[in-house]
């Protein structure tokens, strides 16, 4: 699980607290703990392997055994305990854009409304509009939001993703602090359809390169802002992913984030049958006791499948 990953359920579970009408302190230090990750440069891995998920601003005992759990296991026990009580549903409504969980839980509470179908038939039915707060605009932007969260948990067309991914590159390779820059993942692949987007660059500024990244128009929502990776969301909910790593981990970086998981496995286990050990930053020989020595190879995609 990655950063995104665990700021998402961290977010989600504070939602669902204040769905639920639990205690407003609750609620604010899981909203401040996903805050704190956002800016978070490091892999939350290498934190916790490093000084400990402690070190963290806002992250005290409670949250950080939390955030292990998440780390080792995908799952949060008491963020599943927590939707359990309400509609199966319920959580997907919390990702249309535009419908925080004040308004998921009015639409729930006073229409029994649990899931995005639901929502979708009363506002297309004009039955949202006498609800405190709303009224007819409301249930256009509900509507809006409702489309852009089907494209979003869609997988899209090559034919539609290719071409923001190149306008993407192309913006970033013009800057004069970026040395290498290039999309990777299933838009590389070139497969019929892509998920989200990754893109790789090399650069002189790191901090330069993201924050002209993030000033990019058709960017809709920053989820991540660290030094070296930045994730966000596009006009039509696709996410897009911008990694800036050293030159000498750029083949390996290529080759981690565009090659599919059963090839990426296959590759590590030859590697480890050589005496290697492959990951997103290097190629590196194995000493006798299986600890990574020195990387041997990195820069390259041609270096790295040598």
């Amino acid at each position: 699980m990655d950063n995104v990953e665990v700021i998402r359920a961290l977010e989600e579970t504070a939602d669902l607290l204040e769905i639920l009408d639990e205690d407003p302190f609750k609620i604010r230090s899981y909203r401040r703990a996903a805050e704190s990750l956002r800016g978070l440069a490091q892999d939350l891995a290498m934190v916790r392997e490093g000084e400990g998920l402690q070190s963290l601003p806002g992250i005290g005992k409670s949250l950080a055994g939390k955030i292990a759990e998440l780390l080792d296991t995908g799952r949060m026990g008491y963020h599943e305990e927590l939707k359990a009580l309400v509609p199966a549903g319920l959580p997907d409504m919390l990702r249309v854009p535009g419908l925080g969980p004040k308004k998921v839980a009015l639409v729930w509470k006073e229409r029994g409304i649990g899931d995005v179908d639901e929502l979708e038939a009363a506002a297309q039915a004009g039955e949202l509009r006498d609800l405190k707060g709303m009224g007819a605009k409301t249930e256009e932007k509900i509507l809006k939001g409702i489309a852009v969260y089907r494209q979003g948990t869609e997988r899209a067309l090559l034919g539609e993703m290719l071409p923001l991914a190149e306008r993407i590159v192309g913006e970033l390779a013009q800057l004069p602090q970026t040395l290498q820059v290039t999309f990777a993942g299933s838009t590389r692949r070139m497969r019929e359809t892509v998920g989200d987007l990754d893109i790789l660059a090399t650069s002189t500024s790191p901090a330069a390169v993201m924050e002209a990244f993030r000033a990019l128009p058709g960017l809709r929502d920053i989820l991540v802002a660290g030094e070296t990776k930045t994730s966000a969301l596009l006009e039509n909910g696709r996410q897009v992913d911008l990694r800036v790593v050293a030159p000498e981990s750029f083949g390996a970086a290529l080759q981690y984030f565009t090659g599919s998981q059963a090839h990426n496995i296959a590759l590590r286990e030859r590697a480890r049958r050589l005496g290697l050990t492959l990951n997103e930053y290097a190629v590196s020989r194995l000493t006798e006791s299986g600890e990574e020595d020195e990387p041997v190879a990195g820069a390259t995609e041609e270096e790295v499948y040598a």
